[in-house]
């Protein structure tokens, strides 16, 4: 993959999504010039409970591990974000903390 997209492919991610898909056309390429891709190498951090919330992703490619770690120092795994997923969106539009660690997947 490039290490760029241009504005047609991102407004095809954006609209692909439940939150923009509703989107008019002007709307979402408002979003898609904003947006950034971001390449993560395996295990890489994206980010950790706690930090600000201020963005949302949206997986382009490969897979994110949403998860945490117990109280007893276990690792959980929440969830995996593939291809076309959006998350962090929750923390991005209230501005609250992570409530959880975001990873590039490493299977």
């Amino acid at each position: 993959m490039r290490n760029s997209l241009d504005q047609d492919q991102k407004i095809a991610i954006l609209r692909g999504t439940p939150l923009f898909s509703g989107l008019m056309d002007n709307e979402l390429q408002a979003l898609a010039g904003r947006a950034q891709l971001l390449r993560l190498g395996p295990k890489e951090s994206l980010f950790f409970r706690g930090d600000p919330g201020d963005c949302l992703y949206i997986v382009v490619k490969g897979i994110v591990r949403i998860g945490s770690v117990s109280s007893d120092g276990d690792e959980v795994i929440l969830n995996l974000m593939t291809a076309g997923q959006m998350f962090g969106e929750v923390a991005a539009l209230d501005g609250s903390e992570r409530t959880a660690d975001a990873s590039a997947f490493d299977e």
